[in-house]
């Protein structure tokens, strides 16, 4: 258990001290019978994880594709942790302050030192196609952005809602296991829907899941070239497997 109040002094823009966790408990992920989901789970003050490796946490924490890190040990990618976290009082954090109290976790208990470096990286720069993009704008000043995915017999259906083009190329990121730069232009929220099948990829294409870039070009009227860009990397020089008291 995580005694006192640690924090992580963050200096950015507005020279604030970074929100942080007042008690926390990390524990070595154990495979329980009812456990019902893998991953993080923000409520109020409180976060609990469960089974997430060290390279899970600081992508979370950072803000990171996994394109983005390296240095990572062995067990940094392998060993999955449960973590209890809470927050002092019992307002609400933001998605940022569970982020930056993330991060004082990380350097506290798992004595994490990094450093940034920028490399030259194959990407996939999205432009827009010879024709009109097949996009409708979503001008409602209600509507909220959401991705779903339905898959009801191996055939996905994507329901994109008030989605920019810079957070479309940032989902996409995750699928082609490279950086998807949004170079199209276009500034507005937009609705769509892709249908695609998982696995069902161009030959030779590096994507985990290429059919979804093609359902991009196809059913969008976008296009994904190939190029070599300065990505920005998070390179882990040191970390410690923190003690459960």
């Amino acid at each position: 258990m995580l005694a006192g109040n640690f924090l992580l002094a963050v200096l950015g823009a507005s020279g604030a001290f970074a929100q942080s966790f007042e008690v926390a408990s990390i524990r070595p992920h154990q495979d329980r019978a009812g456990r019902q989901f893998v991953g993080f789970m923000p409520s109020g003050p409180r976060l609990t994880v469960s089974s997430v490796s060290l390279q899970g946490l600081v992508t979370y924490a950072y803000s990171l594709q996994g394109y983005q890190l390296a240095g990572a040990s062995r067990w940094e990618s392998t060993d999955a942790w449960d973590i209890s976290a809470k927050a002092e009082g019992e307002t609400a954090l933001t998605p940022d302050q569970f982020h930056l109290a993330m991060r004082g976790l990380l350097a506290h208990r798992f004595q994490l030192k990094f450093h940034r470096d920028t490399k030259e990286l194959p990407v996939y720069a999205l432009v827009l196609g010879k024709n009109p993009p097949k996009l409708k704008e979503n001008t409602d000043p209600n509507a909220r952005f959401s991705m779903t995915f339905r898959n009801p017999s191996r055939a996905v259906t994507g329901i994109f809602t008030k989605v920019t083009l810079d957070q479309l190329a940032n989902h996409l990121s995750n699928q082609a296991g490279r950086p998807v730069l949004n170079q199209t232009g276009l500034p507005g929220t937009y609705d769509f829907t892709l249908d695609w099948t998982p696995g069902g990829g161009n030959p030779g294409e590096p994507a985990a899941n290429a059919s979804e870039l093609d359902a991009v070009q196809e059913q969008l009227g976008l296009k994904l070239e190939s190029r070599k860009a300065p990505i920005e990397t998070f390179v882990i020089d040191h970390a410690e497997k923190p003690s459960e008291d």
